[in-house]
């Protein structure tokens, strides 16, 4: 077989960013596999390899992580996973969406962990002209917000207190680690998760877990408003609406993957 390489009429720039993502592919998670690194690994020039680098973290590929190693990231991985559990999560969970932001007037987004990031997977505008919006496939650490809390949440004590040893320091700007467990106690007692513009003052948000087959934590799903439209007695009915939504992605997701 002819090595791709030595294929006529080919880019060969297209084989160095293919072999640069077969490289972190196969490093799971190496955190010495650095710009430099990946360059020695693959034989690449040094600037290209990091222009490559930049190039695919620009379209969300691949991303950094602590130790200056890289990972493949959601924007590739919802390309080669159709028909798998986060495309199929996906599917389910946007008519869902559509309709509780209808229904409470507030743009609303499901998130999930990758590593000790919460990525947001997809999301629904509040129809209101003016309102707080978020972007799909924006991240941010578990150690921030409502969504990150409920992605805690079912986590080992032990595990949670590894990850938020790992934060990086914005994280500790304006919270302390005892507000995050302070919060994970709260949903543990009323089973859903508030963030009171602790780190925009303009942005409130409230979260409900959505569960998967043993009950495990498979997703955040968050409703983002001005603090006006979070107020505390509002978070009640908010909490029956968002839980109704989450149990319906959690049938509908189950029909698609009963084993999961």
């Amino acid at each position: 077989m002819i090595a791709p390489k030595e294929l006529p009429h080919t880019v060969p720039v297209v084989h160095r960013t293919l072999q640069v993502i077969q490289t972190i592919a196969r490093s799971q998670g190496r955190a010495n596999l650095t710009a430099k690194a990946l360059a020695a690994e693959t034989g690449i020039p040094s600037v290209t390899c990091y222009r490559i680098l930049r190039t695919l973290m620009a379209h969300d590929w691949i991303r950094p992580i602590p130790g200056g190693g890289h990972e493949l990231s959601l924007g590739l991985l919802t390309l080669v996973q159709q028909g798998q559990p986060l495309e199929g999560l996906i599917a389910v969970s946007r008519p869902e969406l559509a309709k509780l932001a209808e229904k409470i007037e507030l743009t609303v987004k499901l998130s999930i962990r990758r590593d000790d990031l919460a990525v947001a997977l997809c999301r629904h505008e509040s129809p209101k002209e003016t309102s707080v919006s978020t972007r799909e496939g924006a991240t941010f650490p578990l150690a921030e917000g409502s969504s990150g809390a409920v992605l805690l949440s079912r986590l080992e004590p032990k595990e949670i207190a590894a990850i938020l040893q790992r934060m990086p320091a914005t994280c500790w700007k304006h919270q302390t680690q005892q507000i995050v467990q302070d919060r994970l106690k709260f949903l543990k007692k009323n089973g859903y998760c508030v963030d009171a513009g602790i780190f925009n003052p303009s942005h409130y948000a409230i979260s409900v877990p959505v569960l998967g087959l043993n009950n495990e934590v498979i997703a955040s799903l968050t409703a983002i408003g001005f603090p006006n439209d979070l107020p505390n007695s509002r978070h009640p009915k908010l909490k029956k609406e968002m839980v109704l939504c989450a149990n319906a992605i959690t049938r509908r997701f189950r029909e698609l993957n009963p084993t999961l």
